[in-house]
């Protein structure tokens, strides 16, 4: 496999991948790790927000403009939403929303807060409200 070109350059650094790729199963476990008492709930919520993908990005419709940057959309797994108060960089955000370990922690802070209604609309369709 010497032989096949990175599609882009920093696809792979040193033999080994810049951006290493994880498997359904591995966020399938992290969920279930941040989450031991609801980890099928939150599995139903996160394929409800992106059929549990961490390059989902949402609700680019209901962007707003604040201090010259532009919030509210949602990004990864459990489409977190770029807001005031919880970044002060969107862009830089939204890079790490693709983590999906960074991603589940932020799901699992707001989970803490609001619980399920933080995810109203999937957790009503899903029958946790």
């Amino acid at each position: 496999s010497d032989n096949i070109a990175p599609s882009t350059a920093d696809e792979v650094e040193d033999g080994v991948s810049a951006k290493p790729q994880v498997n359904r199963e591995d966020v399938v476990a992290m969920i279930a790790a941040a989450f031991p008492e609801n980890q099928g709930e939150m599995l139903k919520i996160g394929r409800c927000e992106s059929q549990v993908s961490s390059d989902r990005v949402g609700d680019l419709g209901i962007r707003f403009e604040k201090d010259g940057k532009l919030y509210g959309s949602s990004h990864g797994i459990f489409q977190i939403r770029a807001l005031p108060g919880r970044t002060d960089d969107p862009d830089q955000f939204a890079e790490d929303m693709k983590n999906p370990k960074k991603n589940i922690e932020a799901a699992k802070r707001i989970f803490d807060g609001q619980g399920y209604k933080a995810w109203y609309n999937c957790a009503v369709k899903e029958g946790l409200m």
